[in-house]
């Protein structure tokens, strides 16, 4: 499609997707497909463009008017994310300009050492990040705590037939104790490391948080939690009924269609969702071309 184009719909003909209706330019256009279609609109645009196609949960579809192609109760479902919360401090001198990008220090932790794999990531970053409803002075530094294997699952719904009508977005953030449990943690952790002596002859002064009791830290951390734009899960890869993928990222009851982005993974990677995301593209393409096995590079 043209760049600067949105889908609006997926042509669905007798079981098969066959193309897709898009928008450019305020007018719609027709593009067909020889072989597969591929969405990959990531866990918001993925779920939401096979909903508008009929693709989900029948009884909501119906509800909007809109005929169903293939009953997926799965879609739009598992929606889950990273989360973060911050630590601020003023420095006491200038703060020089990163080499790389402004998050180059990262910490894989344990919130129980019983625990198989790290369950939280701080992120140390040279530059305080602007949060409307706090007074931040401009040469400041933070860390972003921040947990990576969120135990609550969110959805993802439309409210309207319409493509262009608002998507009724639900994340659920914190609404299990273990998370919360969790984003508190790794708040203590990331205090007790600005706190440390080794970072006394960059500190002015601690800003945020005030809060010093486990009940005001759970406060701040709610109040201040946020997404690390690590959505996924909305398209689930499976074989249960809430699947929406099968194996070969093929959409289940439609022929012809795959999704390829991170709506397609059962739980989020552990870490940053870019390079799993790119190569979900890459064993798509794989599939797509009937390549099998493993690239070595020789």
């Amino acid at each position: 499609m043209q760049t600067g184009a949105q889908s609006r719909q997926l042509l669905i003909e007798n079981g098969r997707c066959t193309g897709v209706v898009y928008e450019h330019d305020g007018k719609l256009h027709t593009a067909r497909a020889a072989g597969e279609v591929i969405v990959s609109g990531g866990a918001i645009g993925s779920p939401q463009l096979l909903l508008l196609s009929g693709i989900g949960p029948a009884d909501e579809l119906k509800q909007l008017g809109i005929a169903v192609t293939a009953d997926l109760p799965g879609v739009g479902k598992n929606l889950h994310d990273h989360l973060l919360t911050f630590v601020i401090h003023e420095a006491s001198r200038e703060i020089p300009a990163p080499q790389h990008n402004v998050l180059e220090a990262h910490l894989f932790a344990k919130t129980d050492a019983r625990l198989l794999a790290p369950d939280h990531q701080p992120l140390f970053m040279c530059n305080a990040p602007p949060l409307p409803q706090l007074e931040i002075p401009p040469n400041c530094y933070a860390i972003a705590a921040g947990i990576i294997r969120p135990v609550a699952r969110g959805e993802l719904n439309l409210t309207a037939g319409d493509p262009a009508a608002p998507l009724h977005i639900d994340p659920r953030y914190l609404s299990e104790p273990a998370d919360l449990n969790a984003l508190v943690h790794s708040l203590d952790v990331s205090i007790e490391i600005l706190d440390s002596p080794v970072f006394a002859p960059w500190r002015s002064r601690s800003l945020w948080p005030k809060a010093k009791t486990r009940a005001e830290r759970e406060q701040w951390v709610r109040q201040t939690c946020e997404t690390y734009h690590h959505q996924a899960g909305t398209c689930k890869m499976g074989i249960d009924a809430m699947s929406v993928v099968d194996s070969q990222l093929r959409v289940y009851g439609i022929d012809g269609l795959r999704v390829a982005d991170a709506s397609i993974m059962p739980t989020v990677t552990s870490g940053n969702t870019n390079a799993p995301s790119i190569m979900i593209g890459e064993k798509a393409a794989d599939l797509v071309r009937g390549v099998a096995g493993l690239h070595t590079g020789a």
